[in-house]
């Protein structure tokens, strides 16, 4: 018995779905069949996630942010894109990366937005 999606050999697959594609094992067609329909779609694990460089990119601009944090005219930017990044990346195989991004990306925009806030109550105070 073979997949009429994929061409995979299912005689010893004990579910009712394709162990690669995921097609229901119904009206499986003969071998015959699968030799003149040569071209398979590709299996849905197979494909390419689309998320893949934000969860990096969420990573890395967080790691910029928390050394950026003491200029906020940096730090807010990047820990905002980093953020935003990591949020989108989440879809991706690279779940982890980007919720690591995620986090350094609150911790330094939390410190960005703190020393952001110090700075204008410190320049406020210095004109009186």
């Amino acid at each position: 018995m073979f997949c009429s999606n994929c061409g995979n050999d299912l005689s010893g697959v004990t579910g009712d779905f394709c162990t690669t594609c995921g097609t229901k094992k119904e009206n499986q067609p003969s071998p015959q069949h699968l030799q003149q329909n040569t071209t398979y779609p590709t299996p849905y694990y197979h494909a390419a996630p689309s998320h893949e460089g934000k969860a990096t990119a969420s990573l890395v601009l967080g790691i910029i942010g928390l050394v950026a944090w003491f200029l906020p005219i940096v730090g807010l930017p990047v820990t905002i894109t980093g953020l935003v990044l990591g949020i989108k990346g989440r879809n991706s195989y690279n779940r982890k990366l980007a919720t690591v991004g995620v986090v350094l990306s609150s911790i330094g925009l939390t410190a960005s937005v703190i020393n952001a806030a110090l700075g204008a109550y410190m320049g406020v105070m210095n004109t009186f």
